[in-house]
């Protein structure tokens, strides 16, 4: 009987440490990895939003970029006023190009709004249909802010707008082209000067 008592105490022995094993080690490490599987299941969620939300504004950025770009195409100069002198300088220099001789270019009163300027400038020149156009496709592709206002054309002679001026003979096809143009310039309104 003693073997049998002996193999009873071994045997409980044995279902204690199994027991002490399965509750102190088994049970304490089979839930802490429940909960590490849990917790990387959430993590790779997260990252799987993130990395959708990263390729969102990635993007956003490439369109941002690519807006800017577009802008920047479209984009005009918009000059400090001492530069308006170069805009008469231009259009004089394609008046003589297109051999035009009888011109006028006037500036007038700068009219002051909040943080830019707009000063007018009024073009007349005796010229072709074609001449007339290559002044406005220069005013086009300048590289400032020059807004065309209003165009006039008249046959020289007409009468409706001669304004006493000597003619001398003029082919038919000769024009008396008016151009009111408007250039803007940065600057703050008159007594706001920094």
């Amino acid at each position: 009987m003693r073997i049998e008592r002996d193999h009873m105490v071994t045997l409980a022995i044995v279902a204690g440490l199994l027991a002490l094993f399965a509750f102190g080690v088994w049970r304490p490490t089979t839930a802490e990895q429940a909960d590490l599987g849990q917790r990387l299941a959430d993590a790779e969620q997260r990252a799987q939003e993130n990395a959708q939300k990263t390729l969102g504004v990635k993007n956003l950025a490439v369109e941002v970029a690519s807006l800017e770009a577009r802008a920047a195409r479209h984009r005009r100069v918009i000059p400090a006023e001492s530069e308006i002198a170069e805009m008469v300088r231009e259009l004089s220099a394609e008046l003589a190009r297109r051999d035009i001789h009888d011109k006028s270019i006037e500036t007038r009163l700068v009219a002051h709004y909040e943080g830019f300027k707009r000063a007018p400038v009024s073009l007349r020149f005796n010229g072709t249909f074609a001449d007339a156009h290559a002044i406005l496709r220069k005013v086009e592709s300048m590289s400032r802010l020059v807004t065309v206002a209003s165009v006039e054309m008249e046959r020289v002679g007409s009468g409706s707008r001669d304004r006493k001026r000597n003619k001398t003979e003029a082919s038919p096809n000769t024009l008396e082209v008016f151009i009111d143009l408007h250039a803007f310039h940065i600057g703050q309104p008159e007594g706001k000067q920094p």
